[in-house]
């Protein structure tokens, strides 16, 4: 199977006053939301179906980091935390998919 897992976990890290307003990840050891990115359709040695991954990592990472109840600056920047580090965590997946297609 030809997929990156990403996950919002990463808010753990958060301040928890921001955190609670924001979804998912509200608790420390809480899994929080997944997405699988399949990467089955690209090439990862080329450079744009990097780019392309990257995209759709930025899009799941949208999607599993995101404020429930309105935004704020709190929330706003806890969001952003959220989906830097989820991308981050993902990206680190990403050699380990180029050598299994070596």
């Amino acid at each position: 199977m030809k997929n990156i897992l990403i996950s919002a976990a990463a808010l753990v890290a958060a301040s928890l006053s921001t955190v609670a307003a924001v979804s998912p990840g509200h608790a420390a050891g809480e899994t929080g939301n997944r997405v699988a990115v399949s990467y089955a359709d690209l090439n990862l040695s080329q450079a744009q179906d990097r780019r392309i991954l990257d995209r759709r990592l930025a899009g799941a990472a949208r999607t599993v980091c995101r404020a429930e109840h309105g935004y704020s600056p709190l929330t706003r920047r806890a969001v952003r935390d959220c989906q830097v580090e989820a991308v981050a965590r993902a990206s680190e997946q990403i050699p380990f998919a180029l050598s299994a297609t070596d």
